[in-house]
């Protein structure tokens, strides 16, 4: 045997042992079963345990994640952004006749295997180089352009239309009329964000992660002789080799992250005069979640006094969180938190310290229809009272 680092499962922190050679599945609960995953589907995840003992079924509207035994490798090739979000590290190889106005002509690269082509309609990023940075992804993606714009290396931009990509340059028609860019004069290419606007389909959806950063969305079956089948929700199909596939995540199951509501109402309340806004999925000061020494992907951010209401219509069973005043106080801040649920108490106020380890907590919330979060003046009036949420989300009946 040998144990599984540490590591962040969704925004959930999970320190498990495992077998060699083993994979870790997480229910939306935090239960785990660790075994060989040897089937899954839209309906459900099949896990061998080691030893001599039957194989374990999960529905897969209750599965969270399922970490596979791999390592993260080098990634390869461009990377592609669809509307949908997915990554997909592809080499652009259409030259000549091969070329398709208005379409991305590639193959997989790295971990995806298979040929597409992609609308640039169903794009949002083309970046020429496997490695961007997440710093570059968030700049592009958080653009509101009606038109393309292609970024140079000379730090120079283009907006205009994207007519067509081979692989040794692009095809733009600017103000000027057309052109055509060398490819490794292009740093990014931002497509308008307004040709496709992106609605995620209202059914469980498979979130597949794999070795070299690429994610498709969709539907995800396997792995059988060995290859993973992967049916992206933007269109594209690829597939995978069994060694490639680093990560499993599902959504729209039971589980939901308060982070991907809105609140009904949201109130803050200044000590002084400075109101600290609250944050979906990062901290009050804009950084990732972090508590404990452990980074949190998901969870809400919120500063001494702050009121959060959620609607949850009745539809849900169990809160589950992880109380934490973030890192980045560097030990400061004592908030006291608190919890109701249609004007009743689920959480009594509850003192909640900088330098504490997260305390996990779980409610009943059965028949709940609002849900209201409240943090609100420690020892220390506000002084570094920053509560996080981590890991904030409820589960279906």
């Amino acid at each position: 045997m040998r144990p599984v680092p540490a590591a962040v499962i969704g925004t959930a922190f999970l320190l498990v042992a495992a077998f060699a050679a083993a994979d870790t599945v997480i229910r939306v609960d935090d239960g785990i079963v660790v075994g060989k995953v040897t089937q899954v589907d839209s309906s459900s995840v099949v896990v061998q345990p080691a030893g001599n003992v039957p194989a374990v079924s999960i529905p897969a509207g209750e599965v969270l994640s399922v970490q596979f035994d791999a390592k993260p490798a080098e990634p390869k090739g461009d990377v592609v952004i669809p509307s949908s979000g997915e990554r997909f590290h592809v080499i652009a190889d259409a030259a000549g006749a091969d070329v398709v106005p208005g379409t991305l002509v590639c193959r997989g690269a790295g971990s995806l295997a298979g040929a597409n082509k992609i609308p640039f309609a169903d794009l949002r990023a083309w970046f020429p180089t496997a490695g961007p940075g997440e710093k570059s992804v968030s700049e592009v993606l958080s653009l509101e352009n009606e038109r393309d714009i292609v970024f140079l290396a000379s730090g120079d931009r283009i907006t205009g239309v994207v007519e067509s990509v081979n692989p040794a340059e692009a095809r733009i028609t600017a103000k000027l009329g057309a052109v055509g860019v060398k490819r490794d004069a292009i740093k990014s290419v931002a497509f308008s964000k307004t040709l496709k606007p992106w609605r995620e389909p209202v059914r469980l959806l498979a979130e597949a992660r794999l070795v070299d950063g690429s994610i498709v969305i969709g539907e995800v079956t396997g792995p059988k002789d060995g290859i993973w089948t992967l049916k992206s929700v933007s269109g594209p199909q690829w597939t995978a080799a069994a060694d490639q596939m680093l990560e499993l995540r599902f959504r729209g199951g039971k589980l939901l992250w308060l982070s991907d509501l809105t609140p009904v109402k949201a109130e803050t309340t200044p000590f002084f005069n400075r109101a600290w806004p609250w944050r979906k999925d990062l901290s009050v000061w804009g950084n990732p979640l972090k508590a404990g020494g452990v980074t949190y992907e998901r969870g809400i951010g919120t500063h001494s006094r702050t009121e959060l209401t959620y609607d949850l219509a009745a539809q849900f069973a169990t809160f589950l969180v992880e109380l934490a005043i973030d890192d980045e106080t560097k030990g400061a801040g004592s908030a006291v938190v608190s919890v109701t649920a249609d004007g009743r108490a689920l959480l009594a106020p509850t003192t909640v310290s900088g330098g504490e380890k997260p305390r996990r907590i779980k409610l009943d919330v059965t028949g709940v229809r609002q849900i209201t979060l409240l943090v609100d003046f420690g020892k220390d009036q506000d002084s570094g009272d920053h509560l996080d949420w981590l890991a904030a989300r409820v589960i279906r009946k």
